[in-house]
């Protein structure tokens, strides 16, 4: 309990009073997170306090604080390497957040500093994984507070994060308020897509291949850590029926940054004759959050939103022909 420190059973620094924790106690530490991410569906991450514990589960008790982050083909695979994620409940509050990015200790060396090793390890790591935290101090100022006098916002753009909670220790966050960034960060936690240009055909034939090329930027700090599905959607106006076509993209991908979508869809071939309008629709994976719209991803556009549907207008009209 207590944000993967304080135990009975599986080493606390705080009660041997060493600055380390057996391997024995790593082993069992190896132990219980294993069951957590056996226990969550694949699509999911797990959340560990600090960039030593995912090293010591990957690589075991021994791990090297040079252990090499993630390659990009690793990210996103449903590996249990690539479930573990960080919640850091100490956001730039000391050198090292309060021991996030500190050694726990291997018998039979104590804590040793390497707070720059790890936070650049966590840097290139944080882009695959789901990465949040709490403020707890405000005496890590300014490294704190907004620029010009500190560096927050960077280091959330950084190391990717997608969520801070708000309801404790407010002193930073505060901060954040007065100094005029928090808008900026509630804005970019996460992702922002914004949709660029869209460049679709007005006309064409039932049979022909359609071809788009959607451009986005994602304005956030980080991309989607959950599995989404991009849906190009044609509601034909006279009728309402809703055609949705999967396009080829991975979502978990749409890193900070520009985002492009190029591709020659094939369209039903019972495709209607008709009117159509063109949206696009990122919902839910879960068969329990797919049809529900206030799940699916909101383009961060004015006048693209449709509240009742969950899709994101383009504005277009298509007209297919047979």
């Amino acid at each position: 309990w207590g944000e993967n420190f304080y135990t009975d059973y599986f080493g606390d620094e705080s009660k041997n009073n060493t600055g380390y924790m057996t391997d024995s106690n790593w082993n069992d530490r190896n132990q219980v997170l294993k069951a957590l991410l056996d226990a969550l569906p694949k699509s999911r991450m797990v959340q560990v306090r600090t960039p030593r514990t995912r090293q010591r589960f990957i690589d075991g008790p021994r791990a090297l604080i040079s252990s090499l982050p993630m390659k990009d083909n690793e990210g996103f695979t449903a590996s249990d390497k690539s479930r573990i994620a960080l919640h850091n409940d100490c956001f730039l509050s000391s050198v090292d957040d309060y021991g996030t990015f500190s050694d726990n200790g291997n018998l039979p060396a104590a804590n040793v500093p390497v707070n720059e090793i790890l936070r650049k390890y966590w840097m290139a790591e944080s882009r695959y994984l789901a990465v949040g935290g709490e403020t707890c101090d405000d005496a890590f100022s300014p490294q704190n507070d907004c620029a010009p006098w500190g560096h927050a916002e960077k280091e959330m753009a950084g190391m990717h994060y997608s969520f801070l909670n708000v309801s404790y220790n407010n002193l930073v966050n505060n901060d954040w308020q007065t100094q005029g960034c928090m808008a900026a960060i509630k804005k970019n936690l996460g992702y922002r897509f914004v949709l660029q240009q869209a460049i679709l055909p007005t006309k064409l034939h039932a049979k022909d291949a359609m071809p788009i090329a959607v451009t986005l930027i994602n304005e956030g700090f980080a991309s989607p850590y959950n599995p989404r599905q991009l849906q190009l959607i044609l509601r034909n106006k006279l009728s309402g029926k809703v055609i949705a076509i999967p396009l080829q993209t991975n979502v978990q991908r749409w890193f900070s940054g520009k985002v492009e979508i190029k591709q020659a869809i094939k369209l039903p071939g019972n495709i209607a004759a008709g009117e159509y309008e063109l949206l696009l629709d990122l919902p839910d994976e879960s068969a329990s959050l797919k049809g529900r719209p206030e799940y699916s991803i909101r383009l961060a556009n004015k006048d693209c939103w449709e509240e009742k549907t969950g899709y994101n207008k383009l504005n277009h009209s298509l007209i297919i022909e047979r």
